[in-house]
Parts: structure tokens; C-alpha cells; sequence
């Protein structure tokens, strides 16, 4: 059957997750002590079938430390950064599937979907150094903060994979992944006295919730 363009859902959500660093200040892309926080929002609306665009606005406390690091733990650099991301997501679920509960309860429709595109952040980098003053030229080769971290905008790119869950004819729940490439090595603010041939990435894992504000999600049969 045909898709019936009168019949295009609406979400509108939020999302709450964990989010991590790599980068100058960390040996491996994902390093579980300096996993932190983020939160946002979002709007998604069904194309069709098994396709959806998404926009988002974000934010989440990015942190690392030399500490945690046995090859840096010399050098005793840290940072924290909150940044703010908005981004624009094309999704595509090819596999979708239905299930009908038992006590005739509302049908639950399962989407596993993979969803990437660009993304605006803003950075503001804070780098600290604990060690000892007098060693501190040992360990660098510009002043903090370096030229160029201060504060900046950029374009990163985001690409992901997650399953949701629509219950209830207006809920829906998802869990989800994405790496988010920045491009460049001023995230952590760390550069010229790092390594400046590494680009920064962050991490997200995250649990979103969304409600059909529109109207019930009620798709036609033959669809699942």
C-alpha cells in the first residue's frame, strides 16, 4: 500500500544520556571515568515508512584528566568543556516490526533505525594544569589557553544507530548511539601542546522519550 502523505506523524521529545571524550587527554576512545552527562530535546517527523528527519539541541560536560591516563599521568593536564550542539538527522529504519500483547492491550511497534548528519557545536574549552609551576614549560610549547580554543563554533557530523519502541498509540522510546568527529583538535583545548595531527571526538549514549502531539500513531495495515 501506499504511504498517505495526510497521515505524517510529529514527536516532540527529550533525551538523557551519558556522553564521552577522546581525544589529547584520553589513550582510548572511551574511557569510563570520564564519562559524564548530557540532556536535550527534539522534533522528529515520519516521512514515510522508514524514513524520518530530526532536529536537536543539546548539551553535555565533556572531561578529561591526565590522571586517568597511566601513559599522561606525568603531565597532569585536565579539561571540562560544556558544549552545545544542534544538529539535523535524516533517519532510515529498514527493520520494523509489530507486536500485538496479550489481555488486548495497544499494539507496540519496534523500529531498529541508523541516523546521521551535520551538527553545529559550541565549544568552550577550560584546560587546567596541577603539577608542579616550575615544570609546567617542560610539558608545553604554547600558553594556556591556546590560540583558537578559547571559544568557537564548528561544524561536526554525527552518525548513530538506536531501536525505539511506540506504545501506548502516543509514546514512544528509543535507546541509542552516536560518535559525533569534530574535525579538529580544539575540543579539549589541548593542541600545540598535544597532539595536534589527532582530531577530537565525543560519544553519546542515550534513553530519549517522545510524544505524538500531532495525533495517535495509527498506521495502516499492511504497513508492519
Amino acid at each position: 500500500a501506499q504511504y498517505n502523505r495526510s497521515r505524517k506523524h510529529w514527536e516532540i521529545g527529550g533525551r538523557l544520556g551519558l556522553v564521552n571524550y577522546s581525544g589529547d587527554l584520553a589513550e582510548e576512545h572511551i574511557m569510563i571515568p570520564q564519562t559524564r552527562w548530557g540532556l536535550g530535546a527534539f522534533v522528529r517527523l515520519h516521512l514515510s515508512r522508514q524514513f524520518f528527519v530530526r532536529g536537536e539541541i543539546s548539551t553535555a560536560r565533556l572531561y578529561a584528566d591526565d590522571k586517568h591516563s597511566p601513559s599522561h599521568a606525568w603531565r597532569k593536564f585536565n579539561f571540562t568543556n560544556q558544549v552545545w550542539d544542534g544538529s539535523a538527522y535524516l533517519e532510515f529504519a529498514p527493520f520494523r516490526f509489530k507486536r500485538d500483547p496479550v489481555k488486548g492491550r495497544a499494539s507496540q511497534y519496534f523500529h531498529l533505525y541508523t541516523f546521521g548528519g551535520p551538527s553545529v557545536v559550541y565549544s568552550k574549552p577550560k584546560v587546567g594544569y596541577y603539577g608542579l609551576p616550575e615544570d609546567l614549560d617542560r610539558y608545553t610549547v604554547t600558553d594556556f589557553p591556546e590560540d583558537g580554543t578559547r571559544s568557537r563554533v564548528f561544524i561536526s557530523a554525527v552518525l548513530g544507530q538506536g531501536v525505539r519502541m511506540i506504545y501506548g498509540d502516543y509514546y514512544c522510546l528509543s535507546l541509542e548511539g552516536s560518535m559525533h568527529p569534530v574535525f579538529n583538535d580544539l575540543l579539549d583545548g589541548v593542541s600545540l601542546n598535544g597532539n595536534p595531527d589527532e582530531n577530537d571526538w565525543f560519544y553519546k549514549a542515550v534513553v530519549t522519550f517522545s510524544y505524538f502531539f500531532n495525533r495517535p500513531y495509527n498506521p495502516s495495515p499492511g504497513e508492519y
